[in-house]
């Protein structure tokens, strides 16, 4: 999301205005603290665009390459 706010040469505070969110919770959003939910997915394609299913595609693919990330060091953890 970082990527969206550069091409438009937005703030997290804007981003946040025009989303109608708080600047805490689009940093939470942008540090994968918050999921990106059904809401939120259909306020990012009216604002920064991309369709509902592109924006819950890529949290859940980030979802899934943390929980790989997760299961890959406590697979070390064995190993050791």
């Amino acid at each position: 999301m970082p990527i969206y706010l550069e091409e438009r040469d937005w703030t997290q505070a804007q981003l946040a205005e025009r989303l109608g969110y708080t600047t805490k919770h689009i940093s939470l959003l942008i540090n994968g603290k918050a999921a990106i939910n059904e809401e939120t997915a259909l306020k990012l394609e009216r604002v920064l665009g991309s369709t509902p299913a592109f924006w819950l595609r890529y949290e859940a693919q980030y979802r899934a390459a943390l929980a790989k990330k997760e299961e890959e060091n406590r697979f070390k953890g064995w190993t050791s």
